[in-house]
């Protein structure tokens, strides 16, 4: 067995890190600007990450959600004091692709619809409903093309005000983060909704603490940090 061939790969093997530096298995040096997709952005092989991954290994390496997990708990509690939400409620996932998959079940949940606005030219991931979200068709197979899925150019909100215009239809705007910096942009999404009676119901981070309440007809916007951040959306 070989492994299945997804994209073309560098002929570079890392075999060893440390901070910011790579060595490949012929012993060549590397600067690295790669980041580890954003998820492990501390340096290679940082002395407290590694004592941290083995002292743990050497007690408990696994064990199934079904159980009480107090480390899981003791992230969530930072984690909210970190990003200034301590109030909301922590959904662990694998990867940006899951908790996107995620927020599109919620949305449409909750709205009953089920297409969704999306930015073109975004990565959303490669599982089923992200890859339909994603405005590659190169990567999509039949299977993902259910035409639920509408995209608009990056800054053309005349596009998307006309695709609003439909909002009986639409249960999410996805928007990916890494695609602009532009705040006014981001702030002009919401000014150009409120022609549709619709901005008391956009949610882009929700207050409330359960499913149910969930307010009827609401417009759930994701802002997707990319694929670059494995904690996803």
């Amino acid at each position: 067995m070989k492994l299945f061939d997804v994209y073309p790969l560098w002929n570079i093997e890392p075999v060893k890190g440390e901070g910011c530096h790579i060595w490949d298995k012929e012993g060549n040096e590397y600067i690295d600007l790669y980041g580890g997709h954003a998820v492990i952005s501390i340096g290679h092989c940082h002395p407290t990450y590694c004592s941290m991954l083995k002292e743990q290994t050497d007690k408990l390496g696994f064990y199934s959600n079904a159980v009480q997990n107090g480390l899981q708990k003791e992230l969530a509690e930072k984690l909210g004091q970190v990003c200034g939400y301590p109030e909301y409620d922590l959904f662990l996932c694998n990867s940006g692709a899951e908790a996107n998959e995620n927020a599109f079940k919620l949305a449409s949940f909750h709205t009953g619809r089920k297409r969704i606005l999306a930015i073109g030219k975004a990565f959303h991931g490669r599982t089923s409903g992200a890859v339909e979200a994603t405005d590659n068709p190169k990567i999509q197979a039949e299977f993902n093309k259910n035409k639920n899925v509408t995209f608009v150019p990056l800054n053309d909100l005349e596009a998307a005000v006309k695709e609003l215009a439909d909002f009986v239809d639409i249960g999410e705007a996805t928007i990916e983060k890494t695609q602009t910096e532009d705040i006014d942009w981001m702030n002009n999404w919401k000014k150009y909704w409120k022609p549709f009676n619709v901005d008391e119901h956009i949610i882009i981070k929700p207050t409330w603490e359960t499913l149910e309440d969930v307010p009827e007809d609401t417009l759930v916007v994701e802002i997707d940090p990319g694929t670059a951040f494995g904690t996803g959306t």
